[in-house]
C-alpha cells in the first residue's frame, strides 16, 4: 500500500506516525493542551484545507471557466464542508446546463452517423465521469472525500462542456 502522508506543523509525517489517513489535518493536538495551540490548529485547518481541496483539482481545471459567484462562494465557505458542497452544487448545475447546450450545438450540424457516434461517446464519458468521481467519495475519507467527489463532478463537467464548445466551433 502506498504511504499516505498527513500534514503536521513542520512538515509531513509518515502514516506510521499518525492515525490520519486521507483526512487532512494540521495536527493531532487535543483541546486539553494550551488554548493557543488549539487556536493555531483551527487557523491552520482554515488556511490549509482550502488548498488541499484546490490543489489536486487545479490540474484538472486548466483554464476551465468557473463563475465568479462560485469563486466568491468558496471563499466565503471558510472551509465548512456543507457550505463548500452548496457552492459546488450551484456551480455544477450551471456547468451541466452549459454541457447540455454545447452537446446540442455540436449535434445539430452533424450527420446521422456522427450524431450516433457523439451520443455513444457522450454516454461513455458520463459513465466514466460518474464512476471516477464516485471513487473520490471514500467512505473512510472524512468530509474531504465528499467535497472532492463533488468538485470532481463539477470540474469534469466544466471541462467536457468546454471540449464540446470547442468542437462545435466552425
Amino acid at each position: 500500500m502506498d504511504e499516505v502522508l498527513a500534514v503536521k506543523p513542520g512538515g509531513f509525517v509518515a502514516p506510521s506516525q499518525t492515525t490520519h489517513h486521507f483526512r487532512p489535518e494540521c495536527t493531532t493536538i487535543g483541546p486539553s493542551l494550551h488554548p493557543l495551540l488549539t487556536a493555531m490548529n483551527t487557523l491552520c485547518l482554515r488556511l490549509v484545507f482550502p488548498l488541499l481541496v484546490a490543489l489536486p483539482l487545479a490540474g484538472w481545471a486548466g483554464d476551465v471557466p468557473l463563475s465568479k459567484a462560485y469563486n466568491q462562494c468558496m471563499e466565503k465557505s471558510d472551509g465548512v464542508t456543507a457550505a463548500m458542497v452548496e457552492c459546488i452544487t450551484a456551480e455544477y448545475k450551471q456547468q451541466d446546463t452549459r454541457l447540455n447546450q454545447a452537446y446540442k450545438a455540436l449535434a445539430k450540424d452533424l450527420s446521422a452517423a456522427r450524431k450516433k457516434q457523439l451520443q455513444e461517446v457522450q454516454r461513455a464519458w458520463l459513465k466514466f465521469r460518474d464512476a471516477n468521481c464516485a471513487f473520490y467519495d471514500d467512505p473512510d475519507g472524512g468530509t474531504l472525500a465528499r467535497v472532492l467527489s463533488n468538485e470532481c463532478m463539477l470540474t469534469l463537467t466544466a471541462q467536457r462542456a468546454k471540449e464540446l464548445e470547442t468542437l462545435a466551433q466552425p
